[in-house]
């Protein structure tokens, strides 16, 4: 969970899903609020949650770098 206060000052921001076991970028977000987090319970079947999927299965979870924020909307 993020907590309001974080989200807020985040304002719009572009973020990264990087595989802990290679340091590889697997995703790039643009995102306000939570989203970054969106991903990990997200349903639909893509690349990026079949990774995050094998990451779960291994017992680990992406890292989450936000790249840039206070970006204009």
């Amino acid at each position: 969970m993020l907590p309001p206060e974080v989200a807020e000052k985040l304002g719009f921001y572009v973020y990264l899903y990087i595989d802990p076991r290679s340091r590889q970028i697997f995703y790039v977000g643009k995102g306000v609020g939570a989203r970054l987090l969106d991903h990990l319970v997200d349903p639909q079947e893509s690349r990026k949650t079949k990774v995050i999927a094998e990451l779960k299965a291994e017992g680990l979870e992406p890292d989450i770098e936000v790249l840039a924020h206070q970006l204009p909307n």
